[in-house]
């Protein structure tokens, strides 16, 4: 069904919520502190996955709320962001793709692509973006990588609108 990958989130307000905090439990253990000598279950860490370049379905694992200090050369001045954890199923695993949203009103055009490509807002409409509701919701987006120190990721070149 065209236009339909994503499931809608309950608009509201994002100035007035809250974004969760971990669970006690799992900040206590995060923080624990480990010995020389403790023994430890080795656990299977997945290997990074680089795309090929392409149009995928992505699902958003979770967001938060961050602030950029702003970059040494002045092109970006200090504000807040987002920072956006998608995943990618493919057959060798999930995928990671991180995305940042400046909030400024130079980046507001990527803020609507990002809130269109998950059907959360229609040109020419005035909306609210919940960024609380998006952990879960599912869209689309061209990915391609990028290069940074001599390691390649996964980058979203653009998030791509749902048919009408």
């Amino acid at each position: 069904m065209a236009g339909t990958w994503g499931s809608k989130a309950s608009w509201g307000n994002s100035s007035t919520q809250q974004v969760p905090a971990p669970s006690p439990a799992a900040e206590q253990e995060e923080d624990m502190v480990l010995g020389w000598d403790d023994t430890f279950t080795c656990e299977d860490t997945p290997e990074y996955i680089l795309l090929d370049p392409g149009e995928y379905v992505f699902t958003v694992k979770s967001f938060e709320r961050g602030y950029y200090n702003g970059s040494d050369d002045g092109k970006i001045k200090a504000c807040p962001m987002a920072k956006l954890h998608l995943e990618v199923t493919t057959p060798k695993g999930v995928a990671r793709v991180d995305d940042t949203i400046f909030l400024k009103m130079k980046s507001k055009w990527k803020i609507d692509a990002f809130f269109r490509c998950l059907g959360l807002a229609k040109v020419g409409q005035a909306y609210t973006p919940n960024w609380n509701g998006v952990a879960g919701m599912q869209g689309r987006a061209k990915i391609k990588s990028i290069e940074r120190k001599g390691k390649k990721y996964n980058n979203i070149d653009r998030y791509v609108y749902p048919e009408k």
